[in-house]
């Protein structure tokens, strides 16, 4: 029987029985966040440091329990919880129990609504104020991190038994439950990688795509969040040095939206509960009106998980479209034929009226892979507008970067781009006069704080290489400027070069003594000389050109240096939680590395290495 009044009072008795009967949820969950956070604050030995540090280490800890681990235990006891309180629904004696007593629908959704949200909002409380106790009796007795931290437990338990309860409220099956909840918080990003995964395969030069949909699997999305904004604070005399933590707002605003989500969804599955069929307890799915949605949402899920277990296994990963869709449409037509069986809990579904929505789904993937085929979204074609880009890289065996300062060379890349673009079909059949093939990466950074990545194979032979007008061509000119080559691989000359390592290969056996395949620190002293020589060899065009023979090594150096970047950035003295010297602090280190091949003529580095002792004497050809 359906409900038709309204009256959501809530029933004390349920609630009571609620808290009884499930002591186990709520009791475990009581206990295991005693063991994770209060009684850790007593036993970590906090208090053995000094106050700055101690208070530090105080923050940090309760950020740490704040991010992953609040979302793991918020995902599986919100699931409990509803899986608790709608237990009823999937036996048919027991629903016909409740829902013969003198309450209302709207009155026992609204009680075992209260009683789940309990089970982890009074231990919630009941944690932060002992929490609350230890840190007191460290001698910090800022409450405001662990407010924190109760509002972000507080509001992910919200969230994660909203999900539950409205999986609760969709299937009359008791296995089924656990599964829809899974689905809610997995499937949207199960089926976007399994997605982007057929569109690398076919697209050309694209290697990865970026996620639009992740908030959709509010599991993932928390978790790859960063709950926590942590600053190195050091005082002005540099006696000290601590992290101050704090938390991130971006992270509450992602979560007042999910919590408005939740509630949304907690209402839904009011609606669904009052429109609830009693009879329904047992059925897969148990609203009428949703089987047929469920039914092509889980065949297209089949469609996508099994196709590519079958395309991996069985066409070891083919890239070819027409083997992509008869594997979507087999697997999809797997997936349409179990869920008909589950939902009519028959085997008698090849039948015309069952089989009668297939091909609907065999087109909806068929035009999946023509979008894909043929571009029909402009994402193989897609080149970033200047104005949008922050910095563009083209990198092979060098990088060259491009930016709003250096307009020209950003314009080169992106013509490159653009030109290769331009030979697509070409470049996709392989076709043309080369010896070989090279890979070229575009990296653009955008302003928006996207990045695009591409990456194509190109054609490439000496004759290509020396001709401008080619793609090789073209990429040769970026590539082997010396300009470009001297910044990326030898530090600035304005850096702070801490170390200089020298490791010598076999082309330089005749000539290293002991230390051939060994890595030596090079004299302070003669860091300068070493570096200036390599510099003359880079500018000349005798050391590290763009497409070399590196199957022998001459010999190679390391740079480890300092970019003295050091930003000071006063906070707010007053802050209860930061000791005096409220500064922060920050210095870049950077490696540069240089190698010398069979090929290059580094005719002033083999000097500068005779005449400092590390050869014998300067290699001949």
């Amino acid at each position: 029987m359906r409900s038709k009044n309204w009256s959501c009072n809530l029933s004390r008795p349920v609630i009571r029985k609620d808290f009884t009967r499930f002591w186990p949820v709520w009791g475990s969950y009581l206990a295991i966040w005693l063991l994770m956070l209060p009684i850790p604050l007593l036993t970590s030995g906090f208090y053995h440091t000094e106050y700055a540090t101690m208070v530090s280490d105080i923050q940090g800890f309760i950020l740490d329990m704040s991010g992953v681990p609040a979302v793991v235990m918020s995902a599986i006891y919100g699931g409990l919880s509803a899986f608790a309180v709608w237990s009823y629904l999937y036996q048919g004696r027991s629903a016909s129990l409740f829902h013969a007593l003198p309450v209302t629908r709207s009155t026992l959704f609204c009680s075992h609504v209260t009683a789940g949200l309990g089970f982890m909002v009074l231990p919630n409380v009941l944690i932060a104020l002992l929490a609350w106790v230890a840190q007191t009796s460290l001698g910090y007795a800022d409450p405001r991190h662990l407010l924190c931290w109760l509002a972000v437990s507080c509001l992910e338990g919200l969230l994660f038994f909203a999900i539950g309860t409205l999986a609760a409220h969709m299937t009359g099956n008791l296995p089924a439950m656990p599964v829809l909840y899974g689905l809610l918080n997995f499937a949207v990003v199960v089926c976007e990688t399994l997605l982007n995964e057929y569109a690398t395969m076919i697209y050309y030069g694209i290697t990865s795509l970026r996620f639009r949909f992740t908030a959709l699997s509010p599991f993932i999305h928390l978790v790859n969040q960063d709950v926590a904004l942590r600053y190195y604070v050091t005082g002005p005399d540099g006696g000290y040095t601590y992290s101050s933590e704090y938390f991130n707002p971006d992270y509450f605003k992602m979560l007042i939206l999910y919590a408005l989500a939740a509630v949304v969804m907690i209402a839904a599955a009011l609606l669904l509960y009052r429109k609830r069929a009693t009879e329904s307890a047992g059925d897969v799915i148990a609203i009428s009106w949703l089987r047929p949605v469920a039914k092509y949402v889980f065949s297209f899920g089949c469609a996508l998980t099994l196709g590519w277990l079958l395309l991996e296994v069985v066409f070891s990963g083919s890239e070819v479209p027409i083997i992509i869709l008869f594997c979507l449409m087999f697997a999809g037509t797997v997936g349409y034929l179990t869920a008909s069986m589950l939902l009519k809990k028959s085997f008698r579904v090849f039948t015309r009226k069952q089989l009668a929505g297939l091909p609907a789904l065999w087109i909806v993937l068929a035009l999946i892979i023509c979008c894909f085929r043929f571009d029909l979204l402009g994402t193989e074609r897609y080149i970033p507008d200047e104005g949008d880009i922050v910095s563009a890289d083209l990198t092979a065996q060098y990088s060259v970067t491009g930016d709003q300062q250096n307009l020209g060379t950003l314009r080169a890349i992106t013509d490159l781009h653009r030109d290769i673009i331009g030979q697509l079909d070409v470049l996709e059949a392989r076709q043309g006069p080369y010896d070989q093939q090279v890979y070229l990466r575009f990296n653009y950074e955008l302003r928006s704080g996207r990045t695009v990545s591409r990456r194509y194979p190109v054609p490439y032979s000496e004759a290509l290489a020396a001709d401008p007008t080619t793609l090789a061509g073209k990429a040769a000119v970026l590539l082997d400027d010396p300009n470009i080559i001297l910044a990326d691989c030898l530090p600035p000359d304005d850096a702070v070069i801490e170390s200089l390592s020298l490791h010598f290969g076999e082309g330089l056996a005749a000539y290293a003594g002991q230390y051939l395949y060994e890595s030596r620190y090079v004299d302070t002293a003669h860091i300068p000389v070493l570096r200036q020589a390599l510099k003359e060899d880079i500018l000349a065009g005798r050391l590290a050109r763009w497409q070399r023979d590196t199957s022998e090594m001459l010999c190679g150096f390391e740079f480890s240096y300092d970019m003295n970047e050091k930003i000071y950035i006063n906070l707010n003295p007053n802050s209860s939680s930061i000791a005096k010297g409220d500064y922060i602090t920050k210095e870049a280190s950077h490696w540069a590395s240089v190698y010398l091949y069979k090929e290059d003529t580094p005719t002033a580095t083999l000097e500068a290495l005779y005449r400092l002792g590390y050869l014998t004497e300067v290699p001949h050809e």
